[in-house]
């Protein structure tokens, strides 16, 4: 929320009647308000800029853990921006490129450096790169650019899984899944991020047929106590065995939800309490995923 406050002093004068003089006082602050929330959104634009020319932006890597057998199965690159600024925050991040209509550049640099940061990656380990829905049009993301970033990073295209949030807004499907096949055409993988029960969002799903489904965070917390979650979950792991695709729930906090995603049969996780982002890629998790106690 981006609130701008003024103020101002109503001064009495015996020339000029209350009514005007409070009036006057409410537009005087109300400008000083509007003149607050432009400067910083100027500050913000500029930090921003300078981001993207020093190409200061960090890729966290949280694991992403095969909940049967305790074994990691790829990692989530996560931007951050420069340390100690407003833009630390991934959230804060992103929120401010869009608002600056910078949101492509973002997403272009904080997947370049993901992918360069991944460098020497093992094979066997997944890669999920978050993308806005326009990214696949990128064209310096295709061709020649593309290659010789695999290239440069030692990394597969079979590795590489694009993940698209399902809450942002892909107006027109047949383009989009167009453009993303020409990195399924390569090898490369998709997952729809943010997955939360719903019947407009299972028939996007379906549209898009992704390999992975990855369940909202807030679909998980308190999954233990809630018969409506756990039978969502049901319903999306049907769907998922319907279109070939794995489901990996996110945001796990507790070790009741742990336990009861492995009652499910949830395949894969990740959340806080498995393992927190960090700069290297952990193998182990904190936790026994059979008894979601602390090592």
């Amino acid at each position: 929320i981006n609130l701008g406050v003024g103020y101002s002093f109503a001064l009495q004068n015996p020339l000029v009647g209350d009514r005007r003089v409070i009036q006057f006082a409410l537009d005087d602050a109300k400008e000083l308000a509007q003149l607050m929330r432009s400067q910083r959104k100027l500050e913000s634009k500029q930090l921003l800029q300078d981001m993207i020319i020093g190409e200061n932006i960090k890729s966290l890597f949280q694991p992403i853990f095969n909940l049967q057998d305790g074994a990691v199965h790829g990692y989530e690159a996560l931007c951050r921006g420069p340390k100690n600024t407003k833009l630390e925050d991934a959230s804060a991040l992103i929120a401010a490129a869009r608002q600056n209509n910078l949101a492509f550049e973002i997403d272009h640099l904080s997947r370049r450096k993901a992918i360069e940061v991944s460098r020497n990656l093992d094979s066997s380990f997944k890669l999920f790169i978050n993308t806005l829905p326009f990214s696949p049009q990128d064209p310096r993301f295709r061709g020649l650019h593309l290659i010789d970033l695999f290239r440069g990073a030692d990394l597969h295209p079979q590795q590489l899984v694009l993940e698209v949030t399902e809450r942002q807004a892909i107006t027109d499907f047949s383009s989009f899944v167009e453009d993303m096949s020409y990195f399924t055409n390569m090898g490369c993988l998709t997952a729809v991020d943010d997955i939360g029960g719903g019947y407009s969002e299972l028939e996007r799903i379906v549209h898009i047929r992704p390999h992975y489904l990855k369940l909202d965070r807030m679909l998980i917390r308190d999954i233990h106590e809630s018969f409506v979650k756990r039978q969502s979950i049901q319903l999306l792991m049907d769907l998922a065995q319907n279109i070939d695709a794995s489901v990996i729930a996110q945001g796990i906090e507790r070790p009741e939800e742990l336990q009861a995603l492995l009652e499910l049969g949830v395949t894969f996780g990740q959340g806080f309490l498995l393992a927190e982002p960090a700069a290297e890629f952990q193998t182990e998790s904190n936790v026994d995923l059979t008894s979601g106690v602390k090592k």
